[in-house]
């Protein structure tokens, strides 16, 4: 999972907005929360999960090609 925003949104506040998400990262509190809720995080730059993202769709296309999973 991760934050994902429309297609659109200003540059500038994508920027502010993965500023702010990233420093909440950093607080502790906020950590154990997560770990408490359940939540395995591993915070990521916009950059880095978009590779991640992408990695993960064409993985799983081919899992749905391979697979058969399609009408």
């Amino acid at each position: 999972g991760g934050f994902m925003m429309p297609r659109g949104v200003a540059p500038a506040i994508l920027a502010q907005l993965e500023q702010h998400i990233l420093a909440a990262f950093q607080q502790e509190a906020f950590r154990t929360y997560c770990r408490t809720a359940g939540l395995d995080v591993q915070p990521l730059a916009s950059a880095d999960f978009r590779v991640f993202v992408d990695q993960e769709s064409a993985r799983y296309a081919q899992l749905v090609r391979e697979f058969g999973f399609v009408s």
